[in-house]
């Protein structure tokens, strides 16, 4: 009998998948700008604390694929920042 791992080429699709979508924030960990960049035009950011308090919300009507985030206010911990195109989203983890 032959076992199959499948684990390490779901990773990789995984992978393959996230570079695809293009999307990036940094500096990582932030002290006062956030940039978010996408290959496709950013429609919405969500920023989260770590403990589900919403933080920052934008909606971008006009062809954006840069965006500068203010985040010197923000208290030191873990954010949660959700970008959403016209065809994907990703979640990034972000240390202040």
């Amino acid at each position: 009998m032959v076992k199959i791992d499948n684990t390490n080429s779901s990773k990789k699709n995984l992978i393959s998948t996230l570079e695809e979508i293009g999307i990036s924030a940094y500096p990582n960990p932030v002290k006062e700008k956030l940039t978010v960049t996408s290959n496709e035009f950013i429609r919405t950011i969500i920023v989260y604390s770590s403990i589900g308090i919403l933080v920052y919300e934008k909606e971008i009507k006009d062809e954006v694929n840069t965006l500068t985030i203010d985040a010197s206010v923000w208290q030191q911990g873990l954010y949660i920042l959700l970008v959403k195109t016209d065809t994907n989203q990703k979640v990034v983890k972000i240390i202040k």
